[in-house]
């Protein structure tokens, strides 16, 4: 891509973004039915870290002249609950350390809950608030990451959309 793009080519490249959902996923349905509600294109392959990233194919006519692949810049990592990331920080602590360790990407952490429910407790774990919240910042901060509680999971497939899409659009604005 030589020259600057337009607003309506960045839109039209965007439009042909392809989400690439983990297929270690689990229990994804209400994301995979909103990508398919809003005709958001997705795949499913094996991502070495987080569980949703995308790419945007090779298309000189747009003036995509080689694929824009964010597998190694930015890649979403998917809790269900306060538990799952419970888990992940405490039992499972060292395979979640790792993901985050071996990856290049940038892993915001999506948790499905509330952080209402983070800090009084309302979660099966015997973690108490103070500690699971303090293992989180500490986690985030050691590994420049950050954490985003969505109360309502309805809105989780365009959080995930919106946060490849506008990352998409601003490596095309630099162009």
């Amino acid at each position: 891509m030589s020259k600057k793009l337009s607003n309506d080519q960045i839109k039209a490249i965007i439009d042909t973004m392809v989400i690439v959902v983990d297929s270690r996923e689990k229990v994804n349905f209400h994301i995979i039915d909103a990508f398919d509600k809003y005709g958001i294109t997705w795949v499913e392959e094996k991502l070495e870290s987080g569980d949703y990233t995308a790419y945007v194919p090779q298309n000189p006519y747009l003036g995509v002249d080689e694929w824009i692949d964010l597998r190694d810049e930015l890649c979403i990592e998917r809790k269900a609950c306060c538990d799952e990331i419970i888990q992940n920080l405490t039992r499972n602590k060292e395979r979640f350390c790792r993901e985050f360790e071996r990856s290049t990407a940038d892993i915001p952490i999506l948790i499905e809950d509330s952080f209402e429910n983070a800090v009084k407790g309302n979660y099966r774990s015997q973690v108490t608030p103070k500690a699971f919240l303090g293992a989180l910042f500490s986690f985030c901060d050691e590994n420049d990451t950050f954490f985003y509680f969505m109360e309502d999971k309805k809105h989780s497939a365009l959080w995930i959309y919106d946060m490849l899409k506008y990352r998409v659009r601003n490596k095309l604005k630099d162009l």
